[in-house]
């Protein structure tokens, strides 16, 4: 078809024109036809945990909405929706990479896009490994946990896009007249991120910023401030003795920086089932608002025999607390629990 003609169409008696017509239908080709440029535009988003799979996890926040105290070094998942505004097709395929920036002013004039890598070296996120999605899996028109559209559709038709978990920028993918796409991405705030500051986040056709940008679609995560911690709970301890052993100390080796902290708790019961009711003490209360905290690695730390003797089985609590400013956390290789018959 030959741009900015108009056709004009009729309906014959097998090839033989009819006694008379009154209207012709007509159209006229689009001028610039194909060779125009698609309004891929990124449209919407939405944070959510990385804790199930694409159709099952939670989501954090609604459609184009913020997140406030992002721990460093957790997983969270990006979703963005990009749909084509435009009526045209496009030429070529695009690979949508992920990139963030220090917020500064509003994100639309926020400068200083870094691409989101495999491996941080001194960016402030990288992408992280999920438990639940393989690199590249294809995306679905996806249900929130309220069974709404997680995003809003902003075309009549959806196209597959990609989950990402090991690299920043999707296979290519084309997104036609009509057609939108959501790609989601696990990554993490690493310990470079600043403690408080706002961080934007964009997609890119491979480092090509996308020809619009809904001003309240640019994703924005405000790292969390002072000091986060993680929990690991062991295995239980049988001391074989049906009539009870008597805990007497508590040992951890490893690595704890200036301002961070190890702390534990005990949990004693009679049966492998439980109950377990982990508490700490102070000397004076055993309760489960106390913890036991070691004065340093290798540094055997006495119980309260009056809080946890006469049990035969024993399991542990071990709480890591960062530094304030999230820079540094501590490291524990072992733990050992002495008990005597």
């Amino acid at each position: 078809a030959i741009d900015g003609q108009t056709y004009y169409f009729r309906v014959t008696n097998s090839g033989t024109a009819l006694n008379s017509y009154s209207i012709y239908a007509s159209a006229t080709i689009a001028a610039g036809g194909a060779s125009g440029t698609p309004d891929l535009t990124q449209m919407y988003y939405r944070w959510r945990n990385d804790t199930d799979t694409e159709g099952s996890s939670t989501f954090l926040a609604a459609t184009n909405t913020p997140v406030s105290g992002v721990n460093k070094n957790s997983n969270i998942r990006l979703r963005i929706e990009v749909s084509n505004e435009g009526t045209v097709e496009p030429t070529a395929s695009s690979a949508f990479r992920i990139e963030y920036a220090p917020k500064s002013g509003t994100c639309s004039s926020t400068s200083g896009w870094t691409t989101i890598p495999s491996v941080a070296a001194s960016e402030h996120w990288q992408m992280t490994p999920s438990s639940y999605f393989f690199d590249n899996d294809p995306t679905t028109n996806v249900l929130d946990q309220n069974g709404q559209n997680a995003l809003p559709d902003a075309e009549p038709t959806f196209k597959a896009g990609y989950l990402k978990e090991s690299s920043s920028t999707a296979s290519l993918l084309t997104v036609g007249v009509d057609y939108f796409t959501e790609l989601e991405y696990a990554i993490k705030a690493t310990s470079n991120a600043t403690s408080g500051n706002t961080y934007c986040f964009r997609l890119t056709d491979n480092g090509t910023a996308l020809p619009s940008y809904v001003s309240s679609a640019y994703p924005e995560a405000t790292i969390a401030t002072g000091a986060v911690s993680g929990t690991l709970i062991s295995a239980i301890f049988d001391t074989r003795n049906a009539k009870g052993a008597s805990l007497n100390s508590i040992i951890w080796h490893g690595f704890n920086p200036a301002g961070a902290s190890v702390k534990f708790q005990i949990a004693a019961a009679t049966s492998s089932g439980g109950p377990w009711v982990y508490k700490g003490s102070d000397g004076s209360s055993c309760t489960a608002s106390i913890y036991y905290t070691p004065t340093g690695s290798g540094l055997p730390l006495a119980v309260d025999r009056t809080c946890h003797n006469n049990y035969r089985y024993y399991r542990y609590k071990v709480i890591l607390w960062s530094t304030d400013d999230q820079s540094a956390s501590p490291r524990v290789d072992d733990i050992v629990l002495n008990w005597s018959p």
